[in-house]
């Protein structure tokens, strides 16, 4: 029989679980804020169209931002994704 054990963390600031694929031709993961955990996607090689998604689920709803020709690296995922989670919660009744 398995145990299930739960904890807990507090999270002082953000911070990103993300990979670069395919030869940096794309970054995908997470960026844990403490508002809670933006999925985050960007794209875009040397040649390639550039984008950049951001995916974020609060109160019952999932609020999405795209940007069009625009591919952020992994620490600016960090950065979009705090602030657009913190304007999400800010906007929110």
């Amino acid at each position: 029989m398995s145990k299930v054990f739960d904890d807990t963390m507090a999270i002082g600031r953000s911070y990103g679980c993300t990979e670069n694929r395919n030869d940096n031709a794309w970054t995908d993961g997470t960026v844990v804020t403490n508002h809670g955990i933006v999925s985050v996607y960007a794209q875009g090689g040397d040649e390639s169209f550039h984008y950049t998604r951001l995916d974020f689920a609060w109160k019952g709803r999932l609020y999405m931002r795209n940007f069009k020709n625009k591919r952020y690296s992994r620490r600016g995922l960090v950065t979009i994704a705090t602030k657009f989670a913190a304007e999400i919660v800010k906007k929110s009744p």
